[in-house]
């Protein structure tokens, strides 16, 4: 999140243009294709609904759970800069302090995708964090020798003991659900 002018910005990238092979690299490994920025766009645009901003994707983890997931800002227009995909952001007053204060400085997008060919599909919200996977953003960010949040892992019907290979699973799994 560019803090430049010291104020939170009116326009964060959620998705950074793809490679010539129309793919997004993240930095766990896995791998989207984003054919066409436009197209998710268009597909935003025709929902006819903002999408929320929270911290640490709440709204995609917490929410189904019954569980508060507060937004922090915003979205209802996005826009295709260089083949990369902005958000423009209507920021409340907690999301502003957050990112101003550079207590979080990363966007993350949440977002549906083909699962046979991993193209993004469309968007779902987005959060702030500081754990980027998509060389900015992150939705679930697992490293070697690392811990991840025990929240998440119970949310996710894992224990503390869980590996990488069966924590990706879980989130895949949960990422089906939400098509």
């Amino acid at each position: 999140v560019d803090l430049s002018s010291g104020k939170a910005p009116e326009s964060v990238m959620l998705f950074p243009a793809p490679g010539a092979d129309s793919k997004i690299k993240a930095r766990d490994g896995r791998v989207f294709r984003m054919s066409s920025a436009q197209r998710i766009v268009d597909a935003f645009n025709a929902s006819g609904e903002e999408i929320p901003w929270d911290v640490e994707h709440q709204s995609e983890i917490l929410s189904p759970q019954g569980l508060p997931a507060y937004a922090v800002g915003w979205t209802s227009r996005l826009e295709v800069r260089e083949g990369a995909v902005h958000a423009f952001v209507d920021w409340t007053d907690a999301g502003r302090e957050l990112i101003e204060s550079k207590k979080y400085r990363f966007a993350s997008p949440a977002f549906t995708r083909d699962h046979t060919t991993g193209e993004i599909i469309n968007l779902v919200s987005a959060g702030l964090t500081n754990r980027p996977a998509l060389k900015m953003t992150a939705l679930a960010n697992v490293q070697s020798g690392e811990i991840m949040n025990p929240k998440i892992l119970k949310l996710l019907g894992l224990d503390d003991k869980a590996t990488p290979e069966q924590i990706e699973a879980a989130v895949t799994a949960f990422e089906a659900k939400q098509v």
